[in-house]
């Protein structure tokens, strides 16, 4: 079992974890069949099937003794990124809040870093980059061993801190944060590489290094090829980098990767709601970029509700300069 999760870490193909689970619960009298659902739970999110994870996630926290408190961490780590995937800032933050705080009383550090950089995104999301600096701050305060030194994972919450530099144009502090978190993810495996990439990738076009953007989604879109995770990290490299092709002026190349995810016929079946929304934005980019503004505010009103009633006010303030430009 334990192998099985360090090769889902370390982005081995799901058949081949999923054989070894299978192996595991024939050799078991019992316990394992709580640990295998925690696995499995996490696979499930990894290939974008929340109903999926949540429903794993919920028998593996059933079947959970309650002194288990390292998986237990695990599985409320893991529902409450579902939650963020699914577009809800009023409920994903205070239940990645509180995975933190299981976490934490599990000594579970990794998920507590983790629990906390998704509280920094989901703090963008709602508008909140000072928020967003701080929970991106105490992750990398906790992100240290016995002698100080930064763990791997501090990497994800460094590139993070990167992107809230990036809103506030301070494009040197966020190239500096985006390189010593790549520099750092590296060293634990292929999860978090991919977004780092991109973020990089959007950092160096803001500061109009347009050949050192495309390298970043190059290495993005390798390390999505290899990672098993079904269609949909292959999708989000996609969209980042159709939204790359039409900033550099390559607008056929820009349509081409939108027809081979599919977005414009509403993308992935099951697609959770932040893929969605991020087909749709990039959808917009290419309406403005062709001057379609019938295309642009149709696409935009689509938007509007779910953001607004659901917390995600940066996006708001996004869609309302998206529309002015319109």
């Amino acid at each position: 079992v334990y192998h099985a999760g360090a090769s889902l870490l370390a982005g081995k193909p799901f058949q081949m974890i999923e054989r070894e689970l299978q192996e595991a619960l024939t050799h078991s009298e019992g316990a394992t069949v709580a640990e295998v659902h925690v696995l499995q739970g996490l696979i499930a999110a990894f290939r974008g099937d929340a109903r999926a994870s949540e429903t794993l996630s919920q028998v593996a926290l059933d079947l959970l003794p309650e002194n288990d408190r390292f998986l237990r961490s695990l599985v409320v780590q893991n529902m409450a990124l579902i939650q963020m995937v699914e577009g809800d800032v009023n409920q994903a933050m205070p239940s990645l809040l509180a995975a933190a705080e299981v976490s934490a009383s599990a000594g579970n550090v990794m998920s507590q870093v983790i629990c906390l950089a998704h509280a920094g995104e989901v703090a963008i999301a709602a508008g909140q980059l000072v928020a967003a600096q701080a929970y991106y701050q105490e992750a990398m305060a906790l992100a240290v061993d016995r002698q100080q030194r930064p763990l791997p994972i501090m990497g994800i919450a460094k590139m993070g801190l990167g992107e809230v530099y990036r809103e506030w144009n301070r494009l040197q502090k966020a190239a500096a944060l985006s390189e010593e978190g790549l520099a750092l993810i590296q060293r634990w495996g292929q999860v978090g590489q991919m977004d780092g990439y991109i973020w990089s990738a959007q950092i160096k076009q803001a500061q109009r290094d347009e050949a050192g953007a495309v390298e970043a989604m190059r290495k993005a879109a390798e390390l999505a090829a290899r990672f098993d995770a079904s269609q949909i990290d292959d999708y989000m490299v996609g969209m980042y980098r159709a939204r790359l092709d039409i900033q550099q002026g390559r607008m056929e190349m820009a349509r081409q990767w939108l027809a081979e995810t599919g977005v414009a016929d509403a993308a992935l079946p099951e697609t959770p709601y932040h893929m969605w929304e991020l087909g749709r934005l990039t959808l917009i980019y290419l309406a403005i970029a062709r001057k379609d503004w019938l295309t642009t505010s149709a696409l935009i009103a689509e938007l509007f509700p779910f953001a607004q009633n659901n917390g995600r006010k940066g996006f708001v303030i996004d869609l309302f300069a998206l529309q002015a430009a319109a």
